[in-house]
C-alpha cells in the first residue's frame, strides 16, 4: 500500500517538483522492504508462485545480459546448454530471481575475479542417486549447475549455506537471504537444490526441476489498439481491506477501466448480478471473509462463463489450499505488487478475450 499510493503521489506531482527527491526515497524503502518481505516468504515456502510450462533453456540464454550487469568485468561467464527440448513446470520470475542470486553469491566468492558456469543438462535419478551428500528422490530432471571457481568454503559453511539470514558478508553487503531465498522457491516448484564445496576449490550449486513433456505457452502480442480495449472492458474488485480496494479502484480507473468493487464474496455477486454488461476481469484477494477467492471465481463462473480471472494473495497455506494453485494456466499476483505489474497482466488477459 505505501508503494501504491507513493505510485499515485508521483503521478500526481510535477517532474521539477521539489518534494520528488523525498517521495522517491520513501518508494524505494518500500521497495526494499518488499523485496525482504518476497524473500522471507520465498524461504517460507508461502510466496504465491504462477506455474507454466517454460523451457529451461532459452531462458537460461536470455538471461545473459542481466548477468552481465550484475558481475564484474574480471568474472568470465559460461553458458552451457546440454539438454534438448528443457521443459520445466516452473514460475519464470522464480528461474530469474534462482540465476540471480546464484551469480551474485559467486560473484562475492570470486573477489580477484574468476569463472561462473551455468549449465544446463537432463538427468535420470535413481534410488541411489545423490548430490551434494543429498539423496534426490527418483525420477527425470532438467539440472542447472551453477559452478564458481571462487574461495569454497568450509563444511560448517556449507552446512548451514541455506538457513535465513546466515551470512559470511557485512551487513552492509548482505542479508543472508539470498541463498535460502532461492531453496524456498526450489521447493514451491517440487524441485531440490544441492552444493557442493571445499576451501580453495571453489563451489558447485545444482538446482533439479522435473522435467515435463509439453510445449512452454507463446506469449501473445500485446494488442495494438490498448485504449478500445480498456475502454471497453469492465473489472469486479474483490478485496476486504478498504484501503487496498480504493487504491486498486483509483489506479485501475486512472487506467480507463470500468472498475466495480466489492468487499466480499455476497456483494461481490450481488454487483454481478444488477450489471447487465459483460465482466471481463474478476480481480479477487484468496482470502475473503466467509467465501474464499477460489471459489467465489467458481461460482460466478457458472453465470458468467467468459470472465477471467487474477488472484491476489500474499501468501496461500499449501496444506490448507492443497495444489489449487499451483497449476499451469492460474493468474496470481503477490502482494506487495506495483502497478505497472497489475496493468500488465490485466492487458495480457483482454489479449486473451480479444484472440480469435
Amino acid at each position: 500500500m505505501i508503494n501504491g499510493n507513493v505510485e499515485l503521489l508521483l503521478m500526481d506531482i510535477g517532474k521539477g517538483d521539489p518534494l520528488r527527491n523525498e517521495i522517491n526515497e520513501i518508494r524505494s524503502a518500500s521497495l526494499s522492504a518488499a523485496k525482504l518481505t518476497k524473500q522471507l516468504l520465498a524461504f517460507s515456502r508461502k510466496q504465491p508462485v504462477h506455474m507454466k510450462v517454460l523451457d529451461f533453456a532459452t531462458l537460461l540464454d536470455g538471461s545473459r545480459s542481466m548477468l552481465e550487469r550484475v558481475l564484474r568485468e574480471d568474472i568470465i561467464i559460461s553458458l552451457e546448454v546440454k539438454v534438448s527440448g528443457g521443459y520445466v513446470l516452473a514460475d519464470s520470475s522464480f528461474l530469474e530471481q534462482i540465476i540471480l542470486n546464484m551469480a551474485i553469491n559467486s560473484r562475492d566468492a570470486m573477489p580477484e575475479g574468476g569463472t561462473l558456469t551455468f549449465l544446463l543438462d537432463r538427468i535420470v535419478a535413481d534410488e541411489q542417486f545423490v548430490s551434494g551428500g543429498v539423496l534426490i528422490s527418483p525420477g527425470e530432471y532438467i539440472r542447472l549447475r551453477i559452478s564458481d571457481t571462487g574461495t569454497g568454503m568450509t563444511d560448517d559453511c556449507r552446512e548451514k549455506i541455506f538457513e535465513p539470514f546466515f551470512t559470511t558478508k557485512t551487513k552492509e553487503k548482505g542479508s543472508g537471504l539470498g541463498l535460502s531465498s532461492v531453496y524456498g522457491m526450489v521447493k514451491q516448484m517440487k524441485g531440490f537444490v544441492t552444493v557442493d564445496s571445499k576451501v580453495g576449490e571453489g563451489a558447485v550449486f545444482s538446482v533439479f526441476l522435473p522435467a515435463v513433456d509439453g510445449m512452454p505457452e507463446k506469449k501473445d502480442a500485446p494488442g495494438r489498439h490498448r485504449r478500445d480495449k480498456v475502454e471497453n472492458a469492465t473489472l469486479l474488485v474483490v478485496e476486504d481491506d478498504p484501503a487496498v480496494l480504493q487504491f486498486l479502484q483509483r489506479i485501475l480507473t486512472r487506467q480507463g477501466y470500468k472498475v466495480l468493487t466489492a468487499i466480499d464474496a455476497d456483494s461481490a455477486f450481488e454487483r454481478s448480478r444488477s450489471y447487465e454488461k459483460a465482466i471481463d476481469i474478476v480481480i479477487t484477494d484468496i482470502v475473503l471473509p466467509g467465501m474464499n477467492g477460489i471459489d467465489l471465481v467458481k461460482k460466478l463462473k457458472k453465470t458468467r462463463q467468459t470472465v477471467r480471472e487474477l488472484f491476489i494473495s500474499g501468501y496461500f497455506q499449501e496444506e490448507e489450499e492443497g495444489d489449487t494453485l499451483l497449476v499451469p494456466g492460474v493468474n496470481l499476483l503477490q502482494k506487495p505488487f506495483e502497478s505497472a505489474d497489475l496493468i500488465r497482466i490485466i492487458d495480457q488477459l483482454l489479449s486473451y478475450r480479444d484472440s480469435p
